[in-house]
Protein backbone atom coordinates (compact mmCIF):
# COMPACT_ATOMS: atom_id res chain seq x y z
CA UNK A 1 0.00 0.00 0.00
CA UNK A 2 0.97 3.71 -0.04
CA UNK A 3 -1.05 4.84 2.70
CA UNK A 4 0.10 6.75 4.91
CA UNK A 5 -1.50 7.54 8.52
CA UNK A 6 -1.22 9.55 11.37
CA UNK A 7 -2.44 9.53 15.18
CA UNK A 8 -2.39 12.44 17.50
CA UNK A 9 -0.69 11.24 21.21
CA UNK A 10 -2.72 12.02 23.85
CA UNK A 11 -1.21 13.43 27.05
CA UNK A 12 -2.74 10.44 28.86
CA UNK A 13 -0.76 8.12 26.36
CA UNK A 14 -3.79 6.97 24.51
CA UNK A 15 -4.68 7.63 20.62
CA UNK A 16 -6.47 9.88 19.07
CA UNK A 17 -8.59 8.92 15.57
CA UNK A 18 -6.14 7.30 12.59
CA UNK A 19 -6.31 9.77 9.73
CA UNK A 20 -4.94 9.37 6.20
CA UNK A 21 -2.12 12.21 5.35
CA UNK A 22 -0.35 12.34 1.59
CA UNK A 23 0.79 8.73 0.52
CA UNK A 24 3.53 7.03 -0.82
CA UNK A 25 4.54 8.02 -4.07
CA UNK A 26 4.40 3.99 -4.67
CA UNK A 27 3.62 0.96 -2.79
CA UNK A 28 5.75 -0.83 -0.68
CA UNK A 29 6.22 -3.39 1.25
CA UNK A 30 9.40 -4.31 3.81
CA UNK A 31 10.37 -0.56 3.73
CA UNK A 32 11.44 1.25 6.80
CA UNK A 33 10.98 5.10 8.24
CA UNK A 34 12.93 7.37 10.06
CA UNK A 35 12.27 11.18 11.34
CA UNK A 36 14.65 14.02 11.25
CA UNK A 37 13.39 17.28 12.43
CA UNK A 38 10.44 17.96 10.78
CA UNK A 39 10.64 15.20 8.20
CA UNK A 40 10.34 11.62 7.68
CA UNK A 41 12.05 9.32 5.66
CA UNK A 42 10.80 6.16 3.78
CA UNK A 43 13.86 4.17 2.39
CA UNK A 44 13.87 0.64 0.32
CA UNK A 45 11.72 -2.52 0.46
CA UNK A 46 9.84 -4.33 -1.97
CA UNK A 47 7.13 -2.29 -4.43
CA UNK A 48 5.24 -5.87 -5.03
CA UNK A 49 4.40 -8.16 -3.13
CA UNK A 50 6.25 -11.24 -4.41
CA UNK A 51 9.22 -10.03 -3.16
CA UNK A 52 11.25 -9.45 -6.49
CA UNK A 53 11.49 -5.57 -7.19
CA UNK A 54 13.29 -4.37 -4.12
CA UNK A 55 13.83 -0.97 -3.99
CA UNK A 56 16.93 1.62 -3.79
CA UNK A 57 14.83 4.44 -3.22
CA UNK A 58 14.88 6.65 -0.54
CA UNK A 59 11.69 9.27 -0.22
CA UNK A 60 11.32 11.99 2.45
CA UNK A 61 7.79 14.30 3.34
CA UNK A 62 8.24 17.56 4.68
CA UNK A 63 6.72 19.42 6.54
CA UNK A 64 5.30 17.31 9.25
CA UNK A 65 2.95 19.91 10.40
CA UNK A 66 1.24 20.22 13.81
CA UNK A 67 -1.26 18.18 13.09
CA UNK A 68 0.81 15.23 12.01
CA UNK A 69 0.03 15.64 8.39
CA UNK A 70 2.97 15.31 5.90
CA UNK A 71 4.23 17.74 2.95
CA UNK A 72 5.11 16.42 -0.33
CA UNK A 73 6.87 13.38 -0.81
CA UNK A 74 10.10 13.89 -2.71
CA UNK A 75 12.99 11.43 -4.12
CA UNK A 76 16.70 11.69 -2.82
CA UNK A 77 19.86 10.79 -3.15
CA UNK A 78 19.30 6.52 -3.73
CA UNK A 79 21.17 4.04 -1.56
CA UNK A 80 23.81 2.74 -4.11
CA UNK A 81 22.22 -0.81 -2.93
CA UNK A 82 18.86 -2.51 -2.97
CA UNK A 83 17.43 -2.48 0.41
CA UNK A 84 14.63 -3.96 2.56
CA UNK A 85 13.85 -5.61 5.72
CA UNK A 86 17.47 -4.43 7.52
CA UNK A 87 18.06 -1.74 9.92
CA UNK A 88 17.19 2.27 9.84
CA UNK A 89 18.55 4.36 12.07
CA UNK A 90 19.39 8.47 12.48
CA UNK A 91 22.04 9.64 15.12
CA UNK A 92 24.71 12.14 14.51
CA UNK A 93 22.72 13.79 11.50
CA UNK A 94 23.24 11.14 9.53
CA UNK A 95 20.76 8.21 8.19
CA UNK A 96 21.95 5.20 8.76
CA UNK A 97 20.96 1.61 6.75
CA UNK A 98 22.64 -1.46 7.95
CA UNK A 99 21.91 -5.46 6.56
CA UNK A 100 18.99 -6.44 4.66
CA UNK A 101 18.12 -8.11 2.10
CA UNK A 102 19.60 -8.18 -1.72
CA UNK A 103 18.04 -8.96 -4.81
CA UNK A 104 18.46 -12.70 -4.42
CA UNK A 105 16.89 -12.66 -1.52
CA UNK A 106 20.42 -13.36 0.41
CA UNK A 107 21.06 -11.73 3.96
CA UNK A 108 23.30 -8.52 3.57
CA UNK A 109 26.49 -7.36 5.78
CA UNK A 110 26.36 -3.44 4.30
CA UNK A 111 26.34 -0.46 6.07
CA UNK A 112 26.29 2.56 4.71
CA UNK A 113 24.85 6.49 5.73
CA UNK A 114 24.20 9.38 4.43
CA UNK A 115 24.80 13.00 5.48
CA UNK A 116 21.80 15.02 6.74
CA UNK A 117 22.14 17.98 4.98
CA UNK A 118 20.71 21.51 6.72
CA UNK A 119 17.79 21.32 5.01
CA UNK A 120 17.23 18.05 5.24
CA UNK A 121 17.71 16.92 1.89
CA UNK A 122 20.78 13.31 1.69
CA UNK A 123 23.92 14.02 1.08
CA UNK A 124 25.78 11.09 -1.08
CA UNK A 125 25.90 7.39 0.67
CA UNK A 126 29.06 6.24 1.81
CA UNK A 127 29.92 2.23 2.38
CA UNK A 128 31.02 1.75 6.01
CA UNK A 129 32.53 -1.21 7.94
CA UNK A 130 30.28 -4.26 7.02
CA UNK A 131 28.14 -6.04 9.77
CA UNK A 132 30.56 -9.08 9.80
CA UNK A 133 33.70 -7.34 11.02
CA UNK A 134 34.09 -7.18 14.43
CA UNK A 135 30.51 -7.87 15.23
CA UNK A 136 27.59 -9.72 14.05
CA UNK A 137 27.15 -11.49 10.01
CA UNK A 138 25.16 -10.61 7.78
CA UNK A 139 22.10 -10.16 8.75
CA UNK A 140 18.28 -9.11 7.93
CA UNK A 141 14.41 -8.79 9.34
CA UNK A 142 15.94 -6.92 12.55
CA UNK A 143 14.70 -3.87 14.66
CA UNK A 144 17.10 -1.19 15.10
CA UNK A 145 17.53 1.83 17.54
CA UNK A 146 20.15 4.62 18.16
CA UNK A 147 20.51 5.74 21.77
CA UNK A 148 23.35 7.96 22.32
CA UNK A 149 25.92 6.95 19.85
CA UNK A 150 25.24 3.51 19.46
CA UNK A 151 23.40 1.40 17.07
CA UNK A 152 21.66 -1.87 19.04
CA UNK A 153 20.33 -4.23 16.14
CA UNK A 154 18.20 -6.82 17.94
CA UNK A 155 17.44 -10.28 16.83
CA UNK A 156 16.20 -10.78 13.17
CA UNK A 157 17.40 -13.56 10.55
CA UNK A 158 21.06 -14.41 10.64
CA UNK A 159 21.30 -13.45 13.79
CA UNK A 160 19.22 -15.36 16.42
CA UNK A 161 18.37 -13.65 19.56
CA UNK A 162 20.84 -11.85 19.86
CA UNK A 163 21.45 -8.22 20.50
CA UNK A 164 24.71 -5.92 18.91
CA UNK A 165 25.83 -2.70 19.64
CA UNK A 166 28.01 -0.17 17.70
CA UNK A 167 29.68 2.80 18.83
CA UNK A 168 29.24 5.84 16.11
CA UNK A 169 32.01 8.13 16.67
CA UNK A 170 31.98 11.35 14.38
CA UNK A 171 29.87 9.88 11.73
CA UNK A 172 30.69 5.82 10.51
CA UNK A 173 30.32 2.80 12.77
Amino acid sequence: SSSVYTAKINSDGSLGTWIQTTPLPKSVIYHRVATFGNRIYAVGGYHDPSGTALESTVYSAVPIDANGNLGPWRTETGMGRNFGVGGLVVINNRIYISGGLTLTNSASADVRYAAINSDGTLGAWTLDTALNVGGPAAQWQFPAVAYGNKIYMLGGGGAGANIHMADVPFGGI
